[in-house]
């Protein structure tokens, strides 16, 4: 995480933070209000992450998103082509996703 800086403008106290942590029912809106609490108190963010249970990931990391992936096989299967009309394009695509469809598991697993 070198480099990032976070910039966080508080408006709200770690206790304030924490009440709202206990008083939400939603699970996933609590955690934020932990790591807020946690971050308002002091904690590094690679402590927040691991008390509250998240990965920090690279602000863009296109190996770990499988959809990626699959975009980068689709342009494969239809870039160098020129194609008469916009019909015949679309055509190509519904073609080159039917046939990743059976090639799926190879491309996200």
């Amino acid at each position: 995480m070198s480099g990032r800086k976070l910039t966080v403008d508080w408006k709200h106290t770690a206790e304030e933070l924490y009440a709202h942590y206990n008083n939400t029912p939603n699970t996933q809106i609590a955690r934020r209000f932990q790591a807020l609490a946690l971050l308002r108190r002091g904690r590094t963010l690679k402590e927040t992450a691991a008390i509250v249970g998240v990965s920090i990931l690279p602000a863009y990391s296109p190996e770990l998103n499988p959809v990626e992936r699959v975009f980068c096989e689709l342009r494969r299967c239809v870039e160098g082509v020129v194609y008469g009309s916009l019909e015949a394009k679309m055509a190509a695509v519904a073609g080159a996703l039917g046939g990743l469809c059976d090639g799926m598991v190879r491309l996200v697993g």
